[in-house]
């Protein structure tokens, strides 16, 4: 069974950030949408990275090696993937899309600046926000699996504190840099 594995953007070079978490340089992404997949598609043939990496973003089990595709961007892959669509076995449910996890500060990244400085204006009043954000912000955390429940969870509720606008809420919870 084939897995295809949403990327996303990858960092060409890494960005710089003070103490505080603020971004003194921003980083800047390869060109495109990347995507692993446990094993060749012969019709994406045209988007196959060439050469192929030596290293890929995230591994698999049993030593199997990545396959890694670039698209031009999301529409491109999304054109791609409904070609590959065949009907479905009867009984068969599809999962829910398997969301990229990020470093805490490419989390805090996914907000607009205004979105950050009213997060940080809020917190101090807000025992719900400081909590949610305080975990984000822990040194010990090295990744914001996005797929968790209780970081969508928390993301739900800068919309409740109308920090975020549902299609905003949506971005972020994807992973989508604006």
């Amino acid at each position: 069974m084939r897995n295809i594995d949403v990327i996303g953007k990858i960092v060409n070079i890494q960005g710089t950030y003070d103490k505080e978490g603020n971004e003194l340089t921003a980083p800047t992404y390869l060109p495109g949408l990347y995507v692993q997949t446990t094993e060749a598609i012969t019709d994406w043939a045209e988007y196959l990275e060439d050469p192929q990496p030596t290293t890929f973003t995230r591994t698999y089990a049993g030593g199997v090696t990545p396959v890694r595709y670039v698209f031009a961007d999301k529409a491109a892959f999304t054109t791609a993937q409904e070609a590959l669509d065949v009907v479905a076995p009867q009984g068969w449910t599809p999962k829910a899309p398997v969301l990229p996890s990020i470093s805490p500060v490419e989390f805090k990244l996914l907000f607009k600046a205004t979105e950050r400085v009213t997060i940080r204006s809020m917190r101090a009043t807000n025992e719900l926000l400081e909590d949610f954000m305080s975990i984000i912000e822990d040194p010990r955390l090295t990744l914001v699996n996005l797929n968790l429940k209780s970081v969508q969870e928390g993301i739900d509720y800068l919309v409740m504190l109308e920090i975020l606008t549902p299609e905003r809420a949506v971005a972020v919870k994807t992973g989508e840099f604006t």
